[in-house]
């Protein structure tokens, strides 16, 4: 095969050969095991036919026949050994059985990402969403319908999923390509020897291929290559989310992904200082019903920046954009973006069960969220970041998108957890 293909076109054309190659092994494990079973029985034919041709005398024509019967059951036990060791023999790679199982981790995503798709698409709930924003009174009012949240984060785990296999490719693609060729030859090399009819020859021509398909990608790629192309990531390349409480425009996922996500990334782009290093920070949040624009408008500007995030080469220009006045646009401020962001999270950076709140009665002291939030957690960094940018009043309009819960007042800032 001299056809040069691209690295996008090699990757599925792996995935889909392995899926051919490990029902060929299971076949050949099988034909195996009858095989087995067949030398047995014709022992046993022969056995019988010697006991009856020595009862019976008849010697000349038993001769000839238990001959033939020898010859096949030898010749036949001869090639069952040598496709047993073959099998024995078959190259094991941990290598490939760990890319093996992210490939399976992305198609079960990609499985439930699909039923997660159509569910937000044919939600009936979306519309109800529209008539209660208008009504809404607090952050928990503006969390985003069930089905669009879980598409939400579905989508994100797929390609955080898709990018650890295609990263885990490029790292060890050599050991993977020599291992896949391997194990075409060492299959056909079995299928050699338990099949001999000239039909046959068609698996070997395309056991041939399966191997020669490696030779036909010109320099092995790095990971400095990776971009969101489907011609060089293949079965790997970025899965879209589409909006559907906004027409299903093609957009970024940023509300309602984990936090050491998109919606990480934005929130931090968000606290980024615009202050000089002598002064300190302003504080970042707003009301989550802000008074100098309807609520309805501002989660617009939230789906405008999703729809924007990919399309420029500076994340800054949609987040700018978006959190800027306009005539003509729908706007939002980044304390107001970074409440929707917080409180659309699959789980609050600041869990607080009942117990908890009931023992604080609503107000929680500031010391005390060290023992609540676990350290070196993507939610501990993020709330560490976060809490300069806040001040005993400020934080009470942030306080239920933080923490998913209602009724929790501010924290006092005169004590603070220790930095991660």
């Amino acid at each position: 095969m001299s056809k040069q293909i691209g690295l996008g076109s090699l990757l599925q054309a792996l995935i889909n050969e392995s899926k051919e190659l490990d029902a060929l092994e299971t076949l050949a494990r099988e034909r195996c095991i009858r095989e087995e079973q067949d030398v047995q029985y014709l022992k046993g034919i022969r056995e019988s036919f010697l006991a009856d041709t020595e009862r019976t005398g008849a010697n000349r024509l038993a001769s000839a026949v238990e001959s033939a019967l020898y010859s096949e059951t030898t010749q036949r036990a001869i090639e069952l050994k040598g496709a047993t060791a073959a099998i024995s023999d078959l190259p094991y790679s941990s290598e490939w059985n760990t890319f093996q199982k992210l490939v399976n981790q992305v198609e079960e995503l990609e499985h439930k990402c699909a039923v997660a798709e159509v569910a937000a698409r044919t939600s009936m709930s979306f519309e109800e969403f529209w008539g209660s924003v208008r009504s809404a009174h607090s952050w928990l009012d503006l969390r985003l319908p069930r089905e669009d949240l879980d598409y939400r984060v579905a989508v994100s785990r797929l390609n955080v999923e898709k990018d650890n296999a295609f990263s885990y490719y490029v790292n060890k693609q050599d050991g993977l390509r020599r291992h896949h060729q391997k194990r075409c030859s060492a299959i056909q090399t079995i299928f050699g020897i338990l099949y001999k009819d000239s039909q046959i020859m068609a698996i070997h021509s395309i056991l041939q291929d399966y191997s020669e398909v490696l030779d036909s990608v010109p320099q092995s790629p790095t990971l400095f290559d990776i971009r969101d192309d489907g011609e060089l990531r293949g079965p790997f390349n970025k899965t879209k989310y589409f909006n559907y409480l906004r027409g299903g425009s093609e957009s970024s996922p940023i509300f309602g992904s984990p936090i050491d996500s998109i919606s990480g990334t934005v929130g931090r782009q968000i606290l980024e200082p615009i202050h000089t290093p002598s002064s300190p920070p302003p504080p970042i949040f707003t009301p989550a019903i802000p008074s100098e624009m309807s609520v309805e408008k501002c989660i617009l500007a939230g789906f405008k920046l999703e729809e924007l995030w990919d399309k420029w080469d500076s994340n800054f220009g949609p987040l700018h954009i978006v959190s800027h006045p306009s005539r003509h646009e729908n706007y939002a401020t980044k304390g107001w973006l970074l409440g929707f962001i917080l409180v659309n999270l699959p789980t609050p950076i600041l869990p607080l069960g009942e117990d908890v709140i009931r023992r604080y009665r609503g107000r929680m002291p500031r010391q005390s969220i060290a023992t609540v939030i676990k350290s070196h957690t993507p939610e501990y960094m993020f709330f560490h970041k976060l809490w300069r940018h806040t001040n005993d009043v400020n934080i009470k309009d942030g306080a239920e998108a933080i923490t998913h819960a209602k009724q929790v007042g501010y924290w006092n800032r005169s004590t603070a957890p220790e930095a991660p």
